[in-house]
């Protein structure tokens, strides 16, 4: 690692940064870096250019964001964002995701410092703004305005691709800020943030200790379960399914959550995915097909693991091992794909790995349907392989 010069970048003047530290990083280099939220430790990038910059988004708070500009670019720019509450920057996705495939990358801390299970800035409303929206979306545009800068070219596409927070922090971006990115990958979003969130903290409240008093048997919450189905599934109203300016502009969104997953339903999704087809359908000419499409994925829990074909080139799933690059198997180049030569994904190959361990090998490959479509065996030939299955309703 070395320290460049790099020049002042053209930032709208709405936004107030500033250039705290810039490093190169030759093919190969160390990385290690740790904050309260996350840690790496890794020589396996290829060449890059980081930038630190610092955002002052009000009188009282401020928000920090990283951009990676790799040495051989590829002509786009790659968002990606944070788990849980957590305030702190996703360097694997930097790294693994958008260097090591050519895009310049960006991540922020969302305005705090914390881990993923933190309390945000409660004491501090500015904050919590930076948290819910405003630093993802100032970040974005200083760094896209780098990378113009950086490169001398401001023709480039951008994209976006994060789960669970990350995915809400997607929904968001089309939803007000529609100009920020051409498509977007949103896995597992948490679109309902608040419900979710005061949700947990009243069962925690009655239940915990885990086997105390007040801990439910497995058999009690599944007639929790169907009674909450029973009595809210008609209810509930999930955030703003309104993205026609995002559409507009030729915005493409692809999301997908697990069957198993232990955070956040799947039929959130779904009911998600319903109201952004109701509201569009009703209040535009655009089908919903045409430009957003919802993956569910057998077995698999929270934005991956689990028993299914957990693993398709999804953003937070990266590693240094190989990861196949087509379209097919490789939900972020499927994005491209759709966003630039109009081939929209009906379904995936996704792989599981021995005890989803990558160097372990593949243990067996299923297909990943659109919703409403499932994975459905053939009825014969070898269960291992995804030429057996197809999607069915």
């Amino acid at each position: 690692m070395r320290r460049v010069h790099l020049s002042p970048p053209t930032i709208p003047e709405s936004i107030n940064a500033s250039l705290t530290q810039v490093d190169y990083y030759p093919a190969g280099a160390l990385f290690n870096e740790t904050d309260p939220n996350t840690s790496l430790m890794s020589t396996g990038f290829k060449a890059f250019c980081r930038v630190q910059i610092n955002i002052t988004t009000s009188s009282t708070s401020s928000a920090k964001s990283e951009i990676w500009l790799p040495d051989d670019w590829a002509g786009t720019f790659w968002g990606t964002g944070n788990g849980a509450s957590g305030g702190g920057f996703n360097w694997a996705d930097l790294g693994y995701v958008a260097v090591n495939h050519g895009f310049a990358g960006h991540a922020t801390n969302g305005g705090h410092s914390s881990n993923g299970s933190s309390a945000v800035a409660f004491d501090n409303p500015e904050s919590l703004i930076d948290w819910n929206d405003r630093a993802m979306h100032q970040g974005t545009v200083a760094g896209k305005a780098i990378t113009a800068k950086y490169y001398g070219d401001s023709t480039f596409h951008s994209y976006y691709g994060s789960c669970s927070a990350g995915g809400r922090q997607g929904w968001i971006e089309a939803e007000r800020y529609p100009e920020d990115y051409d498509s977007i990958i949103t896995g597992s979003p948490a679109v309902d943030d608040v419900r979710q969130s005061g949700s947990a903290l009243w069962v925690n409240q009655k239940v915990l200790p885990v086997n105390g008093s007040t801990w439910f048997s497995n058999e009690t919450w599944g007639l929790v379960h169907a009674e909450v189905m029973r009595q809210c599934d008609e209810i509930d109203g999930a955030t703003n399914p309104n993205i026609t300016a995002f559409v507009a502009r030729g915005g493409k969104m692809i999301q997908y959550v697990g069957w198993n997953d232990q955070y956040l339903s799947p039929y959130a999704s779904i009911r998600w995915h319903d109201e952004v087809d109701t509201f569009m359908s009703t209040n535009t000419n655009y089908t919903t097909s045409d430009y957003y499409r919802l993956f569910i994925v057998p077995g698999m829990t929270h934005c991956g693991g689990g028993a299914g074909p957990n693993f398709f080139g999804q953003p937070d799933m990266y590693t240094a091992a190989p990861v196949a690059l087509d379209p097919e198997h490789n939900i972020i180049f499927s994005l491209l794909e759709w966003r630039q030569k109009g081939k929209a994904p009906d379904s995936y190959i996704g792989t599981s790995f021995h005890n989803n361990n990558i160097s372990l090998g593949v243990s067996y490959e299923w297909p990943i349907c659109m919703w409403p479509k499932h994975t459905t065996y053939n009825g014969h030939g070898d269960p291992t392989k995804a030429s057996n299955f197809h999607c069915a309703l």
